[in-house]
């Protein structure tokens, strides 16, 4: 019977929760670490100032969030695949969308002047195993201040990963139906220049792609059709850039992808001058953006087979 103890203090508890066990609680074979929304937006700087004193406690450890849960009741989901409760989620963050969210990341961001750390995700979900990591926790003074979702999910985790788990689903100028797209890679190359004395971010992205499925009446195997589809993937893309950007600068305010980190790397003398009134300047900064796209595949067939000769458009 899992043991359940209530307190303020991580180490406190620990030993209390010692008193009702016959064997050793070892936080060195702690693999996740989880934490519910509302714990997770009131602060969790004690926290982790207590899980950094203790030598015990490995900082590979990933840092997790229950979004809309209590962490026990994520932890306490039945998983048929694994034998150990939190390994579902140390698999699925690892093998999937690998974003940084170890406890390591966590203190490297929180220490490093100019950006806000982040964290992985998880929910419930209604069917499969009821959980699943579909957003990005986003933080800003040790306080979860908001999620970003999905297509932006992806779109931040490339800043760091450029293996993304997504598709995206794409309609087709004057046609019936959709197209998805799976994006393979997305690399995301940062560029500082200077206009002026003040700093100007340029940003290229370059994806890979390949169509998962085609309910149009669309002949992807012809050339233009296909060169078409890319100019709608890369709008499609730079669109979801410029969102994303527009929600971390004006709904939570927080440098995730590390502009201000990008100053100080290349001018710290310049940081030092700014980083007292960071917050206002990082608003008002604009981003270029150049985004580039390849579908290199389309299946083994450039139009559905149940459609006859006289349905295609080619």
């Amino acid at each position: 019977m899992p043991v359940t103890i209530r307190g303020t203090n991580i180490e406190k508890m620990r030993i209390d929760e010692e008193r009702q066990l016959s064997r050793d609680l070892l936080s060195s074979h702690r693999r996740v670490f989880i934490i519910s929304e509302s714990v997770a937006r009131r602060g969790i700087k004690d926290i982790l100032d207590e899980i950094s004193r203790n030598p015990q406690n490995r900082l590979r450890t990933f840092l997790i969030v229950a979004r809309n849960m209590r962490a026990r009741d994520l932890i306490s989901k039945e998983y048929p695949l694994e034998l150990l409760p939190g390994e579902p989620f140390r698999e699925i963050v690892n093998h999937k969308m690998k974003i940084p969210t170890s406890l390591r990341d966590f203190f490297i961001s929180s220490a490093t002047p100019g950006i806000d750390p982040i964290a992985a995700s998880f929910s419930k979900r209604d069917g499969g195993a009821n959980y699943s990591l579909d957003s990005i926790a986003i933080f800003r003074d040790f306080k979860l201040v908001g999620f970003v979702d999905n297509e932006q999910a992806m779109a931040l985790n490339s800043f760091f990963t450029n293996e993304p788990l997504e598709v995206i689903k794409i309609r087709y100028p004057h046609v019936q139906g959709d197209i998805l797209v799976k994006i393979d890679k997305l690399h995301v190359y940062r560029k500082l220049s200077w206009i002026e004395g003040r700093p100007s971010f340029n940003f290229q992205v370059k994806a890979l792609a390949r169509i998962l499925e085609n309910t149009t009446n669309l002949d992807l195997s012809n050339p233009k059709n296909l060169d078409r589809l890319n100019e709608i993937v890369v709008h499609k893309l730079e669109d979801l850039y410029k969102s994303l950007f527009k929600k971390l600068q004006t709904e939570y305010q927080t440098d995730s992808i590390g502009l201000g980190a990008m100053i100080y790397k290349k001018n710290p003398n310049y940081w030092e001058k700014i980083k007292g009134n960071w917050g206002n300047i990082y608003k008002a900064q604009k981003m270029n953006w150049e985004v580039k796209a390849d579908i290199i595949g389309t299946g083994t067939i450039g139009a559905p087979l149940y459609l006859s000769e006289d349905e295609l458009k080619k």
